[in-house]
């Protein structure tokens, strides 16, 4: 009996801490600007989060072997593409008919290098942050796996409220959420339907990467 009532209550504690690790890594990314280290900070605090809640077991079967993988990355990549690219659209139409100035990743400015070798970190410690909350909700919180993907694409939306924090709060916290969280949808679905991270990692990469590269060329 004791071990019954002990179990449930570990989880939650565990929960919890993994949360606060969660939250830990990603202050110590907007927070700290030293060489690239703090790209860092989040790909730790995920897969110590991760470890916490899954254990062993489950950081092994998040970076397993994808399942049709080929398909699942190009359908997903040219979805999220193109959901990107009719999202950003709107919200840029309805900038200027609000007159309101939005503000622009300022990754793009980064030398080439960085897209190489930081990039992939840095994208790894964003899926480990949302794949640890995503797979948090539906496998031990018991929420449903589409309200779990929509409740993960919300945070994920609003951590990145201050990269494009323009003129108004508001308008950027409605641009985060419909453009960047509803990417994260698709990210969601990659790792679904693959069963792995590095899966939703690679459509990440490759998305970015585009985004970036078109980002660059158009305000050059």
């Amino acid at each position: 009996m004791t071990k019954r009532i002990t179990e449930p209550n570990n989880q939650v504690l565990r929960i919890m801490i993994a949360f606060g690790v969660l939250g830990a890594g990603f202050y110590g990314l907007t927070q700290v600007d030293f060489y690239y280290i703090q790209f860092s900070f989040l790909v730790i605090s995920g897969l110590v989060s991760y470890l916490l809640v899954f254990g062993f077991v489950g950081v092994r079967q998040l970076f397993s072997t994808p399942k049709r993988f080929i398909k699942t990355f190009l359908l997903i990549l040219v979805g999220s593409q193109i959901y990107g690219m009719l999202a950003s659209m709107i919200m840029g139409i309805l900038a200027q008919l609000l007159d309101i100035q939005t503000k622009a990743n300022s990754a793009q400015d980064n030398p080439w290098w960085f897209f190489v070798f930081i990039l992939p970190i840095a994208l790894l410690g964003e899926e480990l942050f949302s794949i640890t909350i995503f797979d948090t909700l539906r496998k031990k919180m018991g929420i449903n796996t589409k309200v779990a993907s929509l409740l993960t694409a919300i945070i994920f939306g609003l951590i990145h409220f201050e990269t494009y924090l323009g003129s108004s709060a508001l308008f950027t916290i409605v641009q985060v959420i419909l453009v960047q969280g509803g990417i994260r949808l698709w990210f969601n679905q990659a790792y679904l339907k693959t069963k792995s991270l590095n899966t939703s990692w690679a459509v990440h990469y490759a998305f970015d990467l585009i985004a970036f590269v078109l980002g660059s060329l158009l305000s050059s």
